[in-house]
């Protein structure tokens, strides 16, 4: 189980982008090795976005990149 917490925003860019600002809180359970479920929501502080929003995620590893090649590569002696 994991958990995460962020703050982001931007400053204004010109007259009709104003500045925004969100709260970010979201939670991760790994199911398997392979699987990991994510849900959280985030609130707006300040802006012109939603106030509250929410999402739900499913993670699920169809492959292991790190390990189709070997550690060490043989040498060519």
């Amino acid at each position: 189980m994991g958990y995460t917490g962020e703050i982001a925003g931007f400053s204004r860019q010109n007259t009709t982008t104003p500045a925004t600002m969100t709260l970010l809180n979201a939670a991760t359970y790994s199911m398997s090795s392979r699987l990991v479920l994510d849900g959280g929501a985030y609130i707006t502080v300040y802006g012109q976005l939603p106030r509250f929003t929410v999402f739900a995620g499913v993670t699920y590893s169809i492959a292991d990149l790190y390990h189709l090649h070997p550690a060490h590569r043989p040498s060519k002696n």
